[in-house]
């Protein structure tokens, strides 16, 4: 690759937003340089241009870059070029690459069409890659709202439709079957597919090792810890080897395949029904790989994956470089604690129906800008990655689109005409909202009765929360998985879990942790109250930059106003944060 064209600067770095503080990290963790001109030549070339003749950053979010390419016989194409903290190397692209065809042209849902890509940097390029046909229709969050009722309905039932067509793949992230990625077991439909596509999609895909990020993140990508499907050298060189499926094999819709694995790891492949299923005999519809071949195993190796990188690595940071709410959240021991007893717990927060933990492929991230519609019907569903097909009830939610959390209302009250008009449209808002919402839980207990289950499942928060929180306490929050941990023990008999919780929380320790948690709400509180102005990492727009850095300054200078001198020392350490900005305001990531 030749050196990169310093004209194409602002191509290469994040332009979107700014952060007060660790900036210089914030920007060297989305620098991604790349030879322009042969991604031009690349885009022309397999759309059969004769030549591309102009390239735009479209869009940039935490983990891509967008570039619309504009040819000369005016056809258009997207590149997407991943960012160095998108997730692990090869492995991201090529799951992401697999998983939009499996979805497009297997499973039928409106996806664009993929004409090259790369997931190496071993090219002329210089990145990983994927060239796309641009999205049709409008993102679904500019129109939404003045969107009809009767095409919001159609919309959601289309949701409805999709999310039926997800349930049906197998656990894991997806790769191409002739993809050089060890360590896979074949991608299995089990939902009603026909016997063809599902010997096409056998013969195709597979089910390797998550491209989660928080399985690879920092020094996670180095250590020896499970990812899911493992020592399962291909289709046809496993030592032990049993049956394999054929074409003339008659598979039910919810068959699953199992694989068993002795001392000496040794394989043995059969067909297991869903009958056995759901008789418990097997926790989930498909094999797991010996890396999780049960739900229990996946929850319990995010808890042992937290527990040796906070051993190895986890360094306390100063108190210029965070806001601590907790004085637990700077001590790797309070950590350790904590996940102790999360790893007493996880199987049993897993032992549920099996149907409901059975693995399921779920976007994850149908969010408005997600979505593209055209006249009241879905025409493209973008951003895969990182998409994976994970344990039913710990990945179903419903999508933003057609969620409410609000207080459900289904009809105008009966003193709405003597409201003003601004009450009267949050009201209505509230109404359609809730109705929507309503309409969606209905059609999908009609047709994805099991999904439906999955939101239903008596406690399922107090199972699934734990799992959630517990993959990142040291970067993220140590009060929330300690609450997670205190809701455990509370609701243990509830959960219906045999014997007593083989951990307890003290008096005193509630106490304290009843101090931290009504600091993070105030901390809560506080950021929603500058909801536009800075996220909680820090995050401003550039325009709001430097609006942004004054106002914490003076929030910081008022807080020393009238301050005992011990006190305005420990506060001074405490917020030194606050005015980090100052030395960054000018600082560029140039590499």
């Amino acid at each position: 690759m030749s050196t990169p064209n310093p004209d194409y600067e602002h191509f290469f770095r994040y332009t979107s937003g700014r952060w007060l503080w660790d900036e210089e990290q914030q920007l060297r963790d989305r620098y991604k340089a790349f030879n322009v001109a042969e991604l031009q030549s690349l885009a022309a070339k397999v759309v059969r241009s004769d030549s591309c003749i102009s390239i735009t950053k479209l869009a940039e979010g935490g983990y891509n870059k967008v570039f619309r390419l504009t040819m000369n016989d005016g056809k258009r194409v997207l590149a997407r070029i991943p960012n160095p903290n998108a997730g692990p190397a090869f492995y991201t692209t090529a799951s992401e690459v697999a998983t939009m065809e499996l979805a497009r042209d297997f499973l039928q849902i409106p996806v664009p069409r993929i004409f090259d890509w790369s997931a190496t940097s071993d090219n002329a390029v210089g990145s990983e890659y994927i060239i796309m046909e641009e999205a049709s229709g409008t993102q679904i969050g500019v129109i939404w709202d003045q969107l009809s009722a009767e095409k919001k309905l159609s919309i959601m039932r289309e949701i409805v439709t999709i999310e039926s067509k997800m349930l049906a793949v197998s656990f894991g992230s997806i790769y191409f079957a002739n993809d050089a990625v060890e360590s896979t077991v074949p991608a299995l439909l089990t939902d009603g597919a026909s016997s063809e596509l599902k010997e096409r999609v056998y013969e195709k895909f597979s089910i390797g090792p998550t491209v989660d990020r928080s399985f690879w993140n920092k020094q996670r990508s180095s250590m020896q810890i499970s990812r899911g499907p493992s020592e399962v050298k291909g289709r046809e060189d496993a030592p032990g080897q049993g049956r394999i499926p054929s074409a003339n094999d008659v598979i039910n819709p919810t068959d699953g395949l199992r694989i068993d694995v002795d001392y000496y790891n040794h394989w043995q492949v059969e067909f297991v029904p869903d009958a056995v299923i759901r008789s418990g005999n097997l926790i989930c519809g498909s094999q797991l790989g010996v890396g999780w071949r049960t739900p229990q195993e996946y929850a319990l190796s995010v808890g042992r994956r937290e527990l040796e990188w906070i051993k190895n690595f986890a360094v306390p940071k100063p108190p210029s470089e965070a806001i601590l709410i907790s004085s637990a959240q700077n001590t790797p021991q309070a950590h350790l604690q904590l996940l102790e007893k999360y790893l007493k717990v996880a199987p049993a927060l897993m032992d549920i129906d099996p149907v409901l933990s059975r693995p399921t492929l779920f976007h994850g991230d149908l969010h408005s800008s997600n979505l593209f519609v055209e006249d009241g019907h879905i025409t493209a569903i973008i951003d895969w990655q990182g998409s994976w097909a994970g344990p039913l009830f710990l990945q179903a939610q419903p999508s933003p689109i057609v969620d409410f959390t609000g207080s459900i209302l289904l009809q105008l009250p009966p003193n709405f005409k003597d409201m003003d008009p601004e009450q009267q449209a949050e009201i209505k808002q509230q109404v359609s909202k809730s109705t929507l919402y309503q309409l969606y839980l209905l059609e999908t207990s009609q047709r994805n009765p099991l999904l439906a289950e999955a939101f239903h499942l008596d406690h399922g928060k107090t199972r699934r929360i734990p799992v959630e929180f517990a993959g990142n306490t040291w970067d993220d929050d140590i009060v929330s998985f300690r609450e997670a941990l205190i809701n455990v023990e509370r609701y243990w008999q509830e959960l219906g879990i045999q014997g007593e919780c083989p951990y307890h929380f003290t008096q005193d320790e509630l106490r304290s942790h009843s101090v931290d948690s009504e600091g993070w709400n105030e901390v809560q509180d506080f950021f929603d109250s500058i909801e536009g102005l800075v996220k909680r990492d820090g995050w401003t727009y550039p325009d709001t930059f430097d609006a942004a850095l004054n106002f914490f300054s003076e929030l910081r200078e008022r807080g020393l106003r009238n301050m005992t001198e011990e006190e305005k020392r420990a506060f001074d350490r405490e917020t030194r944060w606050a005015r980090k900005g100052d030395s960054q305001s000018h600082e560029t990531s140039h590499h």
